[in-house]
C-alpha cells in the first residue's frame, strides 16, 4: 500500500524541480490539500501540480506574474480552479478564513516582511487550516543563498558549489565588510564593474532578506498560528577556526542550517 500511495502522490509532480517535487510530496499529506490551497511566491507548474494532488481551487499570489518572462507561462494555464494573482502575498485580495491550507517552498528567504506574511496566512486561513513552508539556503549558510548575479555583459557568478564561477569563498559574506570583500573580489581577478555588482547583491539587493533560522524561527512562533514544528535542514558547518571568527555575530546552529521547513496550524 505505501509503494502504491508514493506512485499516487509523485507521478503530477514529475515536471516540477527535484526540491519542489518532494516538498510537494510532503505537503501532500496536509489535511486542506483537497480543498483550496493559497501559495505564497509559487508559479504556475506548482499550481497546476497541486491542483493535481486533487485540490479544488489555488490561488498563487508572485509579483513576478507582471514581468515579461512569466507572461507565457501564466497564459498557458487554462483552468478555472487556478487563480494567479501578481501580488505579494500579504496585498492578495482573497477572502478571509477561505483557505484551507497554504504552502510555499524555496520563498521565505525572498520575503522582506515575514511577520507580515504570516499575519496575512493567519487572515485567510480557515480555523484548523494549516501552513507548510520551506526556504533555504538561508543567509547564514556557507554560501549564503542559491541565487547568481548577473552582471550586464551576461556574466553569471554563482553562490553555490554547483556553478561554474564562484567568487565568493565559503562564509566570507558573513565574515567580511563590502569594501573587504569588494577587494579580494579584485584581487582575484573579478573586474571591478562585475565585483559592484557582487556586492550590491550580498549587501544591498531586495531579493533576499538575510534572516538567519532562528530569526525566522522567532517570526514563526511570534505569529498568530501555532507552531506545529520547526526544524533546520544541516548543511556544511564551519572548521573550528572559522567558528571562532563567527561565533561573536551569529548564532553557531544557524552557521550549520542549509534550510528550514516549518508547519503552522491555525487554531480551531
Amino acid at each position: 500500500m505505501k509503494r502504491a500511495s508514493a506512485t499516487l502522490v509523485t507521478e503530477p509532480l514529475t515536471h516540477l524541480p527535484v526540491y519542489s517535487r518532494r516538498f510537494y510530496q510532503r505537503a501532500s499529506i496536509l489535511p486542506g490539500i483537497r480543498g483550496r490551497v493559497f501559495i505564497v511566491g509559487g508559479t504556475p507548474e506548482e499550481a497546476q501540480a497541486v491542483r493535481a494532488l486533487g485540490a479544488k481551487h489555488v490561488v498563487v499570489a508572485n509579483p513576478q506574474f507582471s514581468k515579461p518572462w512569466f507572461s507565457d507561462r501564466c497564459l498557458r494555464i487554462d483552468d478555472p480552479g487556478i487563480q494567479l494573482l501578481p501580488t505579494f502575498a500579504e496585498e492578495a485580495q482573497v477572502e478571509p478564513g477561505s483557505i484551507d491550507a497554504i504552502l510555499s517552498t524555496c520563498v521565505i528567504e525572498h520575503i522582506l516582511d515575514v511577520p507580515s506574511v504570516l499575519s496575512k496566512s493567519a487572515e485567510l486561513l480557515r480555523p484548523g487550516g494549516q501552513c507548510l513552508i520551506h526556504g533555504g539556503p538561508v543567509w547564514t549558510a556557507d554560501r549564503g543563498h542559491h541565487v547568481w548575479v548577473e552582471t550586464a555583459d551576461g556574466t553569471k557568478y554563482f553562490f553555490n558549489e554547483r556553478g561554474d564561477s564562484q567568487p565568493v569563498q565559503a562564509w566570507e559574506h558573513l565574515l567580511l565588510s563590502a569594501g573587504e570583500l569588494h577587494e579580494r573580489l579584485v584581487t582575484r581577478g573579478v573586474p571591478t564593474d562585475h565585483a559592484d555588482h557582487i556586492i550590491e547583491y550580498i549587501y544591498d539587493s531586495k531579493k533576499v532578506n538575510r534572516l538567519s533560522p532562528t530569526q525566522i524561527e522567532v517570526a514563526a512562533l511570534r505569529s498568530p498560528l501555532r507552531c506545529v514544528f520547526f526544524k533546520r535542514l544541516f548543511g556544511k558547518v564551519p572548521d573550528r577556526a572559522t567558528a571562532r571568527k563567527l561565533s561573536s555575530g551569529f548564532c553557531l546552529p544557524d552557521l550549520g542550517t542549509w534550510a528550514v521547513e516549518f508547519r503552522l496550524e491555525k487554531p480551531g
